[in-house]
């Protein structure tokens, strides 16, 4: 494309042969992955979780309107639908690397049908466009401010309720690398960050808990 100032942007936009979804291709989005300018220590993290709260509520508060946009149920969020069909349930009954194994024998039943019963019950909650991997390598920032640049790979993206991408970011973002202890200081960031642009209703308040397990 030529803007005819003499800078030409370049896009490349086509559509995916296998699942019929648009593509679009930008040249360069600046900034860094967030997790690794917070491992740089350059920014306080602080900064960037609200950042990043604010960021993936801004996304939240885009109105789907009637684009025909494809739904979890179809693909994306991290293939939840297939693990709600028990798709990927019957994958790993039937691998010999995996059938024998705690975490399908005994971890993950018991959070299946925990994740059964939040996504039936997330019909009635505020419905939109998730991210679908909401994690701080998805996120660029400024190296030496934390500004927020931009969301990257899409892979994920789908429509569904909101929460599950709130949910996700929690746990994919709160829990610092190498460590199993929830980090309050990152949670509250992030939503001071979130509630900013689009306060959780009630009803996304009361099933918060059940969607983050």
């Amino acid at each position: 494309k030529n803007d005819g100032d003499g800078d030409d942007e370049f896009r490349f936009a086509a559509v995916d042969p296998d699942t019929g979804d648009p593509c679009l291709a930008l040249t360069f989005l600046d900034g860094q992955a967030a997790d690794a300018v917070i491992e740089s220590g350059a920014v306080a993290e602080c900064i960037i979780f609200e950042q990043f709260g604010h960021a993936l509520a801004e996304m939240h508060a885009i109105s789907l309107g009637d684009a025909q946009l494809r739904h979890f149920k179809t693909g994306g969020a991290c293939d939840v639908q297939q693990h709600i069909d028990h798709t990927s349930y019957g994958k790993m009954e039937a691998s010999k690397h995996t059938k024998s194994h705690p975490y399908f024998t005994e971890f993950y039943p018991t959070r299946l049908a925990a994740l059964i019963k939040a996504m039936t019950k997330s019909v009635d909650l505020p419905q939109g466009v998730l991210h679908g991997d909401p994690f701080l390598d998805n996120a660029l920032v400024d190296p030496k401010t934390g500004q927020f640049c931009g969301f990257v790979d899409f892979e994920d993206a789908t429509t569904g309720p909101l929460l599950f991408d709130v949910a996700c970011a929690v746990i994919g973002t709160c829990f610092p690398e190498g460590s199993s202890v929830f980090d309050m200081s990152r949670f509250q960031h992030l939503m001071v960050g979130y509630f900013g642009v689009r306060p959780l209703q009630s009803s996304e308040r009361q099933l918060f808990i059940q969607f983050c397990q």
